[in-house]
């Protein structure tokens, strides 16, 4: 999403949320290559491979403490793998439905 896009969806969400006298929170990560890319895991070199497990439970750990309503990813892989973070959010309570790639 353009910078100047995403300003004004959150300027949107923040002014009527305000409107209503309720909290809107807003957070933003970087999930740090959510994606497929060589790694270099545990001294041995991995080409192409996903990010580790172990990773993923911190960060939706992370992610659950912080229970966001809007939440903006920095260095998130495709759809794919957006999907595969919201399941496994969604089945670990918090649940955010909508989503956006730019």
């Amino acid at each position: 999403m353009p910078l100047k896009s995403l300003c004004l969806f959150l300027l949107f969400i923040g002014v009527s949320e305000v409107l209503h006298a309720e909290v809107l929170r807003v957070a933003t990560y970087n999930v740090q290559n959510y994606l497929e890319v060589d790694r270099l895991l545990d001294g041995r070199y991995r080409p192409s491979f996903p990010k580790p497990e172990e990773e993923k439970t911190v960060l939706r750990n992370i992610l659950i403490e912080v229970q966001p309503d809007v939440l903006i990813l920095q260095e998130m892989g495709s759809r794919p793998y957006l999907g595969e973070l919201q399941a496994d959010l969604k089945e670990e309570g918090l649940d955010l439905p909508y989503k956006y790639v730019a």
